[in-house]
């Protein structure tokens, strides 16, 4: 077998399957635009990270890679990608006056694609279930500054997200970001 190997000093992106999650997008409502609580540009910002995470990239800065890239553009239903400036001015504004607005629509979307699925049922003596579980997953952050970090019940400094999945499939069904010291008790009990 015969290799060659070329070089370039072009950024490759793959964009291979944004076609089909822009379709996901659109069937659930995420890139549809037809939210009448949030603004169109905050859902095109929503709409690009979202499709950033499904390339496996978890920084908005990274998002400069797909500022021309016309099939990431194209198969989003975005009007244009912003600049990774232009979505942190965004995500200061949302978080500033449309925080709730924009964890229901999110939690509409998620519903959405909840719903359009069949669970794989439990059966047992007992009965017919569909499991949900509910689990705190403590994230490292020793040796940063950043705001909510704190001891953790693993004894390091970082956060206590809390996921919930349900089904045998394990759909996310909620999740929420939370300060290190939070005891999982607080959040059953409330």
């Amino acid at each position: 077998m015969n290799i060659s190997i070329d070089s370039t000093t072009s950024i490759l992106n793959s964009t291979a399957g944004m076609v089909l999650v822009g379709k996901i997008f659109e069937k659930f409502g995420l890139s549809s635009g037809t939210s009448l609580d949030l603004s169109p540009r905050a859902q095109q910002v929503l709409t690009t990270l979202a499709g950033l995470h499904v390339q496996g990239r978890t920084s908005f800065a990274e998002v400069a890679q797909f500022h021309h890239d016309p099939l990431f553009h194209e198969s989003l239903n975005l009007q244009t990608v912003f600049a990774p400036e232009t979505i942190r001015l965004y995500l200061e504004q949302i978080v500033r006056t449309a925080k709730e607005k924009t964890h229901g629509f999110l939690d509409q979307v998620n519903l959405n694609l909840l719903d359009a699925l069949e669970f794989t049922p439990i059966r047992s003596a007992y009965g017919t279930y569909i499991p949900v579980d509910i689990d705190v997953s403590p994230m490292d952050n020793s040796k940063t500054r950043k705001e909510g970090v704190s001891r953790t019940y693993k004894g390091h400094d970082g956060y206590a997200p809390i996921f919930s999945y349900i089904g045998v499939e394990g759909y996310m069904l909620d999740q929420e970001l939370r300060p290190g010291s939070q005891l999982i008790n607080d959040t059953l009990c409330r």
